[in-house]
C-alpha cells in the first residue's frame, strides 16, 4: 500500500512538471472562408437552393473598375468547390430603360470566382443588379444579386467621343487605387460602347500619359506610357516624385496615330 501511495505522488509530481506544454495538442484547421475573404468587404448574398452564393470586394462598390468575387457555402456554412459561373451580366434598371456596363471575363480558382466590372453610373441612376447563370455540381440556377453604387470621388472613371468616328468610350482607372510616392504601376481598362447591352474592351489604341502636379506647377520623370497586354488592360508606370496633389493627363489615339481625345486627366492626393 506504501509503494502504491508513492508511486501515485510521483506520478502526480511527473505529470505538474511535464505541464501542459508537453501534450499532444490538435491545431484547429484553417478557416478557408476567412483566408480568403478577410482582406475584402462583403456586399451582399444570395439562397441558391440549399446553397449561399456570398458577393465580396476590395471596397464599397465605386463608379468605375470594381474587382468582385463569389463564393459558396452548404448548409453547415462550409465552401463548396463544384460551382461554376456560366454567365454574367451586370445591369442598371433607370425605370424607363435598362443598359449594361463594361465587364471583364470571370475567373474561378478553387472556392472563388472573381470578375471585374466597371460601373458607369451610381446607384442614385437607378438600381444595380448582376444576372447570373450558375451550376452547383449537375445541376443549373439563375439568380439575381442586387446592390449599391457609390459616386467615385475623385473620379475613376473617364468618357470620350471618338472625334471622328462619334463612338463613345469610357475609361476606367485600375490602378493605382492606392498611390504612393514614387513609381507606380498605372493600369487603365478602356471600353467602346457597341450598344447599350455591349462595352467590349477598346483594343489597338495609344495611350500618351503626362504627370502633372498642379500647385507647384512640375511634371515627373520615369514614367511609361500603358501600352495593351494580354489582358486586354493598357499598362504602364506614373512616378509620383513628391506628396502632394497631381493630374495624370492622358491624351488618347487610334493605331493610325490620329488623336480621339485629350484634355483628359484622373486626380490623385498623396
Amino acid at each position: 500500500m506504501k509503494n502504491k501511495l508513492i508511486l501515485c505522488v510521483v506520478g502526480v509530481a511527473l505529470l505538474s512538471f511535464i505541464g501542459p506544454g508537453c501534450k499532444n495538442e490538435i491545431p484547429e484547421p484553417p478557416n478557408i472562408k476567412e483566408m480568403i475573404t478577410s482582406d475584402f468587404v462583403f456586399i451582399t448574398s444570395t439562397q441558391v437552393a440549399e446553397h449561399t452564393l456570398s458577393l465580396y470586394a476590395d471596397e464599397q462598390l465605386k463608379v468605375g473598375y470594381n474587382q468582385l468575387y463569389m463564393i459558396m457555402e452548404d448548409q453547415d456554412e462550409k465552401l463548396i468547390t463544384d460551382f461554376e459561373i456560366n454567365s454574367i451580366r451586370p445591369m442598371m434598371d433607370m425605370g424607363n430603360m435598362e443598359h449594361s456596363t463594361p465587364i471583364e471575363p470571370v475567373s474561378k480558382d478553387s472556392y472563388r470566382a472573381q470578375v471585374g466590372i466597371v460601373f458607369i453610373m451610381p446607384s442614385t441612376a437607378g438600381d444595380w443588379r448582376i444576372d447570373l447563370g450558375l451550376s452547383v455540381g449537375n445541376q443549373n440556377y439563375e439568380e439575381t444579386l442586387t446592390f449599391d453604387v457609390e459616386a467615385s470621388d475623385p473620379t475613376r472613371l473617364l468618357s470620350f467621343v471618338d472625334s471622328i468616328s462619334s463612338i463613345s468610350y469610357f475609361i476606367a482607372l485600375v490602378e493605382p487605387r492606392l498611390p504612393e510616392v514614387g513609381e507606380n504601376d498605372f493600369i487603365l481598362g478602356i471600353y467602346q460602347r457597341e450598344s447599350m447591352m455591349s462595352f467590349p474592351q477598346a483594343d489597338d489604341l495609344s495611350v500618351e500619359i503626362e504627370p502633372w502636379m498642379p500647385s507647384m506647377s512640375h511634371g515627373s520623370t520615369n514614367n511609361v506610357n500603358p501600352t495593351q497586354k494580354e489582358d486586354g488592360l493598357y499598362h504602364g508606370v506614373v512616378n509620383y516624385s513628391m506628396a502632394g496633389d497631381w493630374e495624370v493627363r492622358l491624351v488618347i489615339l487610334n493605331n493610325s496615330g490620329d488623336t480621339l481625345a485629350q484634355d483628359l486627366s484622373f486626380e490623385f492626393l498623396l
